[in-house]
């Protein structure tokens, strides 16, 4: 078995180390946003809904639902309806409202974390965020 397949094998994680290391990273993305100058608020918000959103996924590895999901899809479109004129503010070079939206996205998907891809592919998105606050730290 080669190194993709068992990095996005379809089968349920079950390592509860992987699963802090999210929470960890979530939170330090967060935590990186409020420190260049964006929303406290809305960082503690993500981080908090992440970290709830992870225990439940957690809890909810082994059972899969179609409405979960399809709400978790809902929210995620409410979510870049409400902050649509923020995230335009990235055109002229803020980019602190979108790495926000990452953060809540993330929290929002992580009620769903069931599979190994599920969960590491939401570690690239955090390497982005690292990128979009790289210019507003300095």
């Amino acid at each position: 078995m080669n190194w993709a397949s068992r990095l996005f094998s379809p089968r349920i994680e079950d390592s509860l180390r992987l699963r802090v290391l999210t929470v960890f990273s979530l939170w330090l993305a967060a935590l990186a946003l409020a420190w260049v100058g964006g929303n406290l608020w809305l960082s503690l918000v993500g981080g908090g809904l992440g970290t709830l959103g992870n225990g439940l996924g957690w809890r909810w590895r082994h059972q899969g639902s179609l409405i979960r999901s399809l709400f978790i899809a809902g929210l995620v479109m409410a979510l870049f309806l409400f902050m649509r004129s923020q995230m335009l503010e990235a055109i002229n070079g803020n980019w602190l409202p979108m790495g926000h939206f990452l953060v809540l996205v993330q929290a929002l998907a992580s009620f769903d974390f069931r599979t190994r891809g599920g969960v590491v592919r939401w570690h690239g998105p955090q390497r982005e965020r690292l990128v979009f606050r790289q210019p507003a730290g300095f």
